[in-house]
């Protein structure tokens, strides 16, 4: 997988959930949202102040997302890099009294 290709999926996951954090807090929950204004949610102009944040946020997410599968391309290492399970057992040292 080439630099090129990661920073494509990185971009493209990205674009995915900032489109589906649009589409579920401007449109289908947008009543709610203007209800609940100044009691569980910020003002927009407070959202619009913390913006950045969220869009590092999301960066940061589809990079940790995009990791394993990086892995995966040049490592080969399988499922076992998702799910953690590759696992080396301890080197025990030489008990003196054995022989």
């Amino acid at each position: 997988m080439s630099p090129k290709h990661i920073i494509l999926a990185i971009v493209a996951l990205v674009v995915t959930l900032s489109a589906t954090d649009y589409l579920i807090h401007q449109v289908w929950l947008k009543d709610i949202h203007a209800e609940d204004v100044g009691k569980l949610r910020r003002n927009n102009e407070d959202m619009n102040a913390h913006m950045s944040g969220s869009f590092v946020g999301q960066f940061l997410v589809a990079t940790a997302f995009m990791m394993p599968r990086v892995r995966i391309a040049l490592a080969g290492t399988g499922i076992r890099c998702i799910l953690f399970i590759a696992h080396r057992p301890a080197k025990r040292s030489p008990d003196p009294g054995e022989s």
